[in-house]
């Protein structure tokens, strides 16, 4: 429980950042914005609610200029945080990572064959070497073009984009400094996305499976049309939109939990989306510290 782990400074610390967001919040409810304290046993809601709040809270307490949060988007999405910064709107967009139900399967699978005078070790044997940055990819793709369609995205296209990205796993897969997420970022911001045998890693003994990024488009492609999810022919028809999605992401900022471990500035943004090195060095001054509430958890 958070009351267990967190001194009541911490909580005290916390509940004042919610009272910030929750007084900012014009388009959410008390409820809405405050939902994710009752989730914890979730961990996905738990830990979104927890990093959003440090982000909106860190921007609303820095006085960045104009701060706007929840802000409707002409396709009927919300970004997490818009912000005017010298005459022109900025986007912001936060996710999460945590363990994927796959870790949680072997995790507990591993803990039921477990002897006490048996030493184990719970680590790669027992997950897929490449499956962290698929869902690296999936998680970005969910922001710029959720089942592959790049209107749906939360992140505009037009205006300066910046994806914040916290990987906070238990079971340590995928962290932001993984050389797997390096990876997965290099394909995502790749002027040009590669395929081929140098983005191809061994799956085990029943072959080898393709991580680039078009051999993820196409395996996500497949199991959402086997779903009736999305159209072939519309899907054909705008893969190079789809495959150019990332260029609406001006730089991704990774975090473990709400610690700043990484950020990456696409250098391959639209031209409307691109960030500076100042807008860059700007940004990570914001995110530098964690919250009061998260220090030394």
């Amino acid at each position: 429980m958070l009351t267990s782990r967190s001194s009541v400074a911490q909580l005290q610390t916390l509940e004042s950042d919610l009272d910030l967001v929750v007084q900012h919040s014009k388009r959410k409810s008390v409820r809405e914005v405050t939902a994710f304290l009752s989730s914890e046993g979730k961990d996905q809601n738990w830990t979104g609610g927890v990093f959003e709040t440090f982000v909106k809270a860190r921007l609303l307490r820095e006085k960045v200029s104009t701060v706007e949060l929840d802000w409707s988007l002409p396709n009927g999405k919300e970004a997490d945080v818009r912000m005017g910064i010298a005459g022109r709107p900025w986007f912001l967009e936060c996710t999460v990572l945590t363990d994927s139900d796959e870790d949680r399967k072997a995790w507990q699978e591993y803990c039921a064959r477990w002897e006490p005078d048996e030493v184990g070790v719970f680590g790669p044997k027992m997950r897929n070497a490449y499956y962290p940055c698929l869902r690296i990819y999936l998680k970005v793709y969910d922001k710029i073009a959720p089942k592959l369609d790049p209107s749906k995205g939360q992140l505009p296209g037009d205006a300066p984009g910046v994806l914040l990205l916290s990987c906070d796993t238990l079971l340590g897969e995928p962290s932001a400094t993984d050389a797997t997420t390096g990876w997965a970022l290099d394909e995502l911001l790749a002027a040009q996305a590669k395929s081929g045998p140098a983005t191809r890693c061994e799956r085990g003994k029943g072959g080898r499976a393709d991580i680039s990024l078009v051999g993820w488009l196409e395996h996500h492609a497949n199991d959402l049309l086997s779903k009736d999810e999305i159209d072939a022919g519309s899907y054909c028809q705008r893969f190079q939109e789809i495959i150019g999605a990332p260029r609406k992401i001006g730089a991704i900022f990774l975090f473990d939990g709400c610690s700043l471990k990484a950020s990456r500035i696409n250098y391959n943004a639209l031209p409307g989306c691109a960030l500076t090195h100042r807008d860059m060095a700007g940004l990570e001054d914001l995110f530098a510290t964690q919250p009061g509430w998260a220090a030394g958890r």
